[in-house]
């Protein structure tokens, strides 16, 4: 998501191009943060994805674990099943 946000197009247009062909998807937020540790909203990523018939991996990849690695891994799940569980 991050590399996403900062190409043109953005996010939800590149998955809508390319996420059928690609091998996985690596979440977080825009500025390397895990999901959930910042304002970005993944449901419409998650959402973007079924569209796209992508049908592989989805892991979080944070670039900062801060306050630690275990709330950042926790939160990121949580996060995640939050989005998928409001994708239609």
């Amino acid at each position: 998501t991050r590399a996403l946000s900062h190409m043109e197009g953005g996010v939800l247009q590149n998955i809508a191009d390319f996420g059928q062909g690609a091998g996985h998807y690596h979440v977080n937020e825009p500025d390397g943060k895990g999901p959930g540790m910042g304002d970005f909203d993944f449901t419409p990523v998650l959402s973007a994805l079924k569209d796209a018939r992508f049908l592989n991996w989805v892991s979080a990849e944070p670039f900062q674990y801060d306050p630690d690695p275990v709330t950042v891994a926790r939160t990121a799940l949580e996060t995640l099943k939050t989005a998928e569980s409001r994708v239609n």
